[in-house]
């Protein structure tokens, strides 16, 4: 596929670790997603998904240069990471996996 051909989601260096976690709490969830048609509408699948569109909200603010509301959205996506998949263990490519 050749750069042509796509359209790439900007993310903002310093959000790479935010980005990461959101990809491995997704990726975690992929058997509870096919098992469960109602996961992303309630409880840790529904606050996954919201973390994905707010993330992604905050790289579109960023983009068009809105640093506050940008600020805002990833702040919130942080938090409630922390607070309800504590601390996500991820392994980059760089790591061997």
């Amino acid at each position: 596929m050749t750069d042509e051909e796509m359209i790439v989601l900007s993310i903002p260096k310093e959000w790479e670790d935010t980005y990461i976690k959101l990809l491995t709490v997704i990726s975690q969830s992929g058997e509870a997603i096919l098992n469960d048609c109602s996961y992303g509408c309630k409880g840790d699948g529904s606050i996954m998904f919201n973390c994905w569109n707010i993330f992604q909200a905050a790289c579109a603010a960023h983009a068009l240069g809105n640093t506050k509301r940008a600020n805002l959205y990833i702040d919130y996506v942080n938090k409630q990471i922390a607070n309800k998949f504590g601390e996500v263990t991820f392994k980059t490519k760089e790591d061997g996996e």
